[in-house]
């Protein structure tokens, strides 16, 4: 039988359906399969709780920062479970989505509700992949495609956590892909799903912000150098074109509309007197802007927020070096250490058969994978919040398509050592996917030496997850006393049955002592020089609980003090 016999037989729609669905079951298990290792990590409880707000009082005052999509969806299991908040209110977004998740000792299964809320994005998220591949060239590099995505231990990671970086990966590859059916052909229908595919995405994540529009431009771009036929052409679309444009952007105000409960506000906090007394153009605008008549205006106050950050910077870590105005090598450093070493040779491969492709068959769709993953790390280049490759997750399943394409290339060629090469990285893929397993969050390949501290930390590494594994360790190791310097959201004594003292920066103490990584490298420095766990570090650690977390015996008895966390009832 002929290798193109062989293929046919192969890539029969049934087998290879059959294939994907059982592929994507396996990672959904896997994913399940998480949800009782890791406690909520540092932002799981603050999204619950902004989402019950919206679900429980229909309103959506606690963070700004972050649209209500993906929250609601967090918030919906537990909601319909009979799980509510605030009552009274504790004041903060942490605190509340601390009081939901161990009130009445449910704390996994109301967390794994939580969780459960990101999983429909995830499967959404094959989807896509396999509609758009298979369309753009064919079941088999579709099949691959999805494998990728599947196996992939960031997009694991997230998938598996009540966050916003799983749903906005999927809702920006949703819009990327309506953008370009509707280039194509730019018909009302497509403007309809263009503009609702749009608005989803904005409600996700304020990243989309950015991202989207620079997708758009890199498409735009794309065509313009494939096509050949100038500028003009490249976006000219014709008067229906221009109506169902005009379509899109309105089913994407009233998407993200709707998302805030058909709202009304202000677009800037009321001014102050003084500000009111001094009159002119300005203190007009300003109490124009104050009115609560305006439609989004969580959004727009949202953005501005967002901006601010970026501007403001946020405490980072690099390579040893601690900042708050981020590195422009971040992403790129994040993403070489984070992504499985088969991954990124198989993205050589397809990027490099892809190119040559794209110039002689001259489908400028077929390049739009590879051009809107490099739009989005350059963008991403000018960040000033460089707190995880989590912000740059939506390359994955990019990438994925085309290290699929470079894949079935090469499985479908006449060379037998073309195929053994890419049957063994498959082979690869697989075994590093499996031994990362539940360990998805903290994964870094052999680049990283065993030892990933040195390179990254913040919410690649250490976001608070270990602490229910302490717990673990200390109970089975019949551990009485310990010191502890745990970064994370979640409450201590509700994980670790021990006598526990919080241990601050420079102090010193015996006995057992738990650090979290974040912790002994970097605190909150304020951008001043922080060596506070310098002296512990210099100690070996009895063992790694998990990856984040580092447990130590120090010689002499620790004298366990008064001081004691606070424990929700």
């Amino acid at each position: 039988m002929s290798i193109r016999d062989r293929y046919a037989s192969l890539a029969r729609p049934e087998r290879l359906y059959a294939v994907a669905v059982v592929l994507v079951a396996i990672a959904v298990l896997r994913i399940a399969g998480t949800y009782g290792v890791y406690n909520a990590t540092w932002d799981e409880p603050a999204h619950l709780a902004c989402g019950m707000e919206l679900l429980q009082l229909g309103q959506y005052t606690y963070e700004p920062q972050h649209p209500p999509l993906a929250r609601v969806s967090v918030a919906l299991g537990p909601y319909l479970a009979g799980i509510r908040g605030f009552t009274p209110r504790l004041g903060s977004m942490w605190n509340e989505g601390l009081d939901m998740l161990y009130r009445e000792g449910s704390y996994f299964r109301t967390l794994g509700l939580a969780r459960l809320g990101i999983l429909p994005f995830f499967l959404l998220g094959a989807v896509l992949l396999w509609l758009w591949t298979q369309r753009r060239f064919d079941r088999l590099t579709a099949l691959v495609a999805v494998l990728l995505y599947t196996l992939s231990p960031n997009v694991l990671a997230h998938a598996g956590l009540a966050t916003t970086d799983m749903a906005v990966t999927v809702m920006l590859i949703a819009a990327v892909l309506a953008f370009v059916a509707w280039l194509e052909a730019p018909t009302l229908r497509r403007g309809v799903l263009l503009g609702l595919a749009a608005g989803c995405a904005l409600v996700t994540k304020f990243s989309t912000v950015v991202f989207l529009p620079v997708c758009v431009v890199a498409v735009l771009l794309l065509r313009w150098v494939v096509e050949r036929r100038g500028w003009h052409g490249a976006w000219a679309v014709g008067p229906t074109g221009r109506r169902s444009l005009g379509v899109a952007f309105v089913m994407a105000f009233l998407v993200s509309w709707a998302a805030y409960g058909f709202s009304l506000g202000p677009l800037v906090d009321a001014p102050g007197a003084a500000q009111i007394e001094e009159g002119g153009t300005l203190g007009l605008v300003e109490r124009l802007a104050a009115l609560p008549v305006y439609p989004l205006s969580e959004m727009v106050r949202g953005v501005r927020a967002v901006a601010e950050h970026n501007a403001e910077g946020h405490t980072s870590y690099l390579l040893g070096e601690v900042r708050d105005s981020g590195w422009w090598y971040y992403f790129p450093v994040a993403f070489i250490v984070k992504t499985p070493i088969p991954f990124l040779l198989l993205v050589g491969i397809g990027g490099a058969l892809l190119t040559r492709h794209v110039r002689t068959e001259r489908r400028w769709q077929d390049a739009v994978p590879l051009v809107c993953a490099a739009a989005i790390v350059l963008v991403s280049l000018t960040s000033n919040i460089n707190i995880g490759v989590r912000h740059i997750l939506v390359v994955y399943p990019l990438l994925a398509i085309v290290a699929a394409f470079g894949a079935a290339s090469w499985l479908r060629a006449r060379k037998v050592a073309f195929r053994a090469v890419v049957i063994g990285l498959l082979a690869w893929s697989v075994g590093a996917s499996a031994a990362a397993h539940p360990d998805y969050l903290p994964y870094f390949n052999a680049l990283a030496r065993g030892a990933p501290e040195r390179i990254l930390i913040a919410a690649d590494l250490d976001w608070g997850q270990d602490l229910q594994r302490l717990g673990n360790v200390v109970r089975q190791r019949g551990i009485r006393e310990v010191a502890i310097a745990y970064f994370g959201s979640a409450v201590p004594p509700h994980h670790v049955d021990a006598q526990l003292r919080p241990l601050e920066p420079y102090e010193r103490a015996t006995g057992w002592v738990a650090a979290s990584v974040w912790r002994l490298w970097v605190d909150d420095t304020d951008g001043a020089p922080y060596d506070g766990f310098g002296w512990l570090r210099a100690h070996e650690p009895t063992m790694r609980v998990g990856r984040s977390i580092f447990l130590y015996h120090l010689p002499d008895t620790l004298a366990i003090g008064q001081d004691s966390f606070p424990v929700l009832p």
